[in-house]
């Protein structure tokens, strides 16, 4: 019979000396599944012989790893395997999910909305009303943002301001502030006639030192029987890039 080996496993029927009768298909039926298991397993299953010729790893060939290597058995050369994926496995587990590396420091903060007078350059801090996320705590009330850790951040802003119908052009503007000084501007207009919502995005890139404070604030002009205070809302959004030092 053909032999049953990798598919399956063959299980052979005792025989007792005296007793049973050897038939040649019984020899037959042992060496069949005997070739079947060196068919599988190959000539010398135990011997590496290294990385193969004009494959990724042939270029390593000549680094103790990945040259020919034989074992003491087929099961030796299995664990050896086995030990290398495990290592392996680890390696790349501590890459894509680090278990202790350090936060690095993002927040997105949010102004829900806050009344602002109007006036050329009347510039008015946005008192934050909370965060969607901040595990680095750099708000802790008021119109302040802190640095936690110094690096190289990126900071976006958009701003809203609803405006009912405008008697004359009428503009917003906002703008970032590190420890009071201005690093980023923008601005929206809306026609005469017109009833819209500013929508001013600003960004900035650029080096923010722990201890630092950031600041966003709006104005808007001019003053009109429509428009004198109007409503203003924000989202803050920080994220450290890399180091500096």
């Amino acid at each position: 019979m053909p032999a049953v080996y990798p598919v399956s496993v063959k299980t052979f029927a005792v025989r007792t000396d005296t007793v049973d009768t050897v038939f040649a298909s019984n020899v037959n039926d042992v060496q069949n599944e005997i070739q079947a298991v060196e068919q599988t397993l190959g000539v010398s299953p135990h011997v590496w012989a290294g990385a193969p010729v004009g494959r990724p790893l042939s270029a390593l060939a000549t680094t103790t790893p990945f040259q020919a290597a034989t074992y003491t058995s087929v099961g030796a050369r299995l664990d050896a395997v086995q030990t290398q994926v495990a290592a392996l496995t680890q390696i790349a587990n501590q890459q894509l999910y680090p278990v202790n590396a350090p936060q690095q420091p993002a927040a997105t903060i949010q102004c829900t909305g806050q009344m602002t007078t109007p006036g050329v350059g009347a510039w008015q801090p946005f008192l934050w009303s909370g965060t969607s996320y901040d595990p680095a705590g750099m708000y802790q009330g008021g119109a302040d943002v802190l640095c936690p850790q110094s690096g190289w951040y990126q900071v976006s802003v958009s701003v809203w301001v609803p405006v009912a119908q405008v008697v004359g052009l009428h503009h917003a503007n906002a703008r970032v502030l590190v420890s009071g000084a201005e690093v980023a501007t923008g601005a929206s207009h809306a026609q005469p006639g017109t009833v819209d919502t500013h929508r001013v995005s600003v960004s900035w890139g650029g080096p923010w030192r722990a201890g630092q404070t950031l600041q966003v604030q709006v104005s808007h002009a001019p003053a009109d029987a429509n428009n004198t205070q109007l409503l203003a809302l924000a989202t803050l959004s920080l994220s450290y890039q890399r180091s500096i030092s």
